[in-house]
């Protein structure tokens, strides 16, 4: 079954944390901007998902069971009850943060944005600005996935960084 989402061109990334429940971000340019768009049944119709007003403009979003984060601007948002009302969530700036574009996580969570890492060093920390550490790089990572104690960035040159979490 395929669905579709009329305002599409204004969703910037999605996360499935099963089969039975995704999450897609709303970046600027329309009423959804600054939502997380959650559904339990994705294979559904437009109407199966339900747009959750937080902050900002958000670029990019990570999920496994029970736990979200979405990021931009200069803000993490995450949560432990994602399909729930924006009270669910908890909007933090991290300061010094610049734009986020990219979030995932493992044992650690690592966001990008313009040319630094901010690293949690585990997830129990995410909602704690003291929580989050920035880590300048000398290049622009755009990309990153994490799982366990590894992450991998990268770029669109054909730059690669691979660490793993000392948490």
């Amino acid at each position: 079954s395929v669905g579709f989402y009329d305002d599409v061109l204004f969703l910037s990334d999605i996360s499935c944390s099963s089969s039975t429940f995704c999450m897609m971000v709303g970046n600027g340019g329309s009423t959804l901007s600054g939502n997380v768009v959650t559904s339990s049944n994705p294979t559904g119709d437009q109407s199966q998902w339900i747009p959750t007003p937080l902050a900002n403009i958000l670029v990019s979003d990570y999920c496994r069971p029970a736990f979200c984060l979405a990021a931009g601007g200069s803000s993490i948002a995450s949560s432990t009850n994602p399909a729930g009302w924006s009270g669910a969530w908890t909007v933090l700036p991290i300061k010094g943060a610049g734009n986020l574009f990219a979030v995932s996580c493992g044992d650690v969570c690592v966001a990008l944005g313009d040319g630094a890492f901010e690293v949690a060093g585990n997830v129990s920390k995410i909602n704690k600005a003291s929580g989050w550490t920035k880590v300048s790089t000398n290049w622009l990572p755009t990309e990153v996935s994490c799982v366990k104690s590894l992450c991998v960035a990268m770029d669109g040159t054909g730059h690669v960084f691979v660490g793993t979490a000392r948490g």
